[in-house]
């Protein structure tokens, strides 16, 4: 997967590759991470900087069938996975 972001006062385009999260999919950003969601089910929480993305975790989503197209959602501590008719929640904030 890649992402890409502007960089520093200049703005300066950057493209990162992120590596062991899948192809394809979507990327949010929440409280300074990226979640990021491949086409073959695979999650990464990925801490990004100016220098590099720094692959946190990552998991394969359990639940549903065929290619993953919805986005994810972050909400109140919480990471929301639809995929098919599963939806998932999982606690992403510290309790």
């Amino acid at each position: 997967m890649y992402a890409t972001g502007l960089v520093g006062k200049e703005g300066i385009l950057r493209a990162y590759t992120l590596e062991g999260v899948g192809k394809g999919g979507s990327v949010i950003f929440a409280d300074g991470m990226l979640y990021c969601c491949g086409e073959d089910g695979m999650v990464g929480l990925v801490r990004p900087s100016p220098e590099k993305c720094q692959l946190v975790s990552k998991f394969k989503v359990p639940l549903g069938d065929g290619t993953h197209w919805a986005h994810p959602v972050v909400a109140q501590g919480r990471l929301f996975i639809r995929h098919g008719n599963a939806l998932m929640c999982y606690q992403v904030s510290a309790q």
